[in-house]
């Protein structure tokens, strides 16, 4: 991810159209998951993240609960200042899923060789 201008926020993660968005108004965070297209079904939505930078370092500011926001709570739904990042994490069955599949990846690469060559052997493909 690139590092934002000072007048943009980014939107990053598991959102239909991650990027950055001028912020010309005052902008909530579940406006700008809205402006990249919203979360993905496969978001953890109670997770998000704004990460800010203050003076030369990155600090995690709070995490904001979409499912809550939707649900009339507003209490997470900070106000975005320029060169905010928005990130919205992949729940954990995700990454676990990611991750067995890279683990999985190899076998399944070795067992369609191997499973083509016996069908070759056996005659059952030319």
């Amino acid at each position: 991810v690139e590092a934002p201008t000072r007048t943009t926020i980014s939107v990053s993660g598991e959102v239909r159209s991650p990027g950055s968005f001028a912020l010309v108004r005052d902008i909530r965070v579940a406006e700008a998951i809205a402006m990249a297209g919203g979360a993905t079904e496969l978001s953890a939505s109670g997770r998000v993240r704004v990460v800010r930078r203050e003076g030369g370092t990155q600090t995690v500011l709070m995490i904001s609960d979409l499912d809550d926001i939707r649900a009339g709570d507003g209490s997470t739904d900070m106000l975005l200042q320029k060169g905010d990042l928005v990130v919205v994490p992949a729940a954990y069955q995700v990454v676990a899923g990611y991750e067995i599949r890279k683990f999985l990846y190899p076998l399944e690469a070795f067992f369609r060789v191997i499973g083509g060559g016996l069908f070759l052997a056996a005659g059952l493909f030319n």
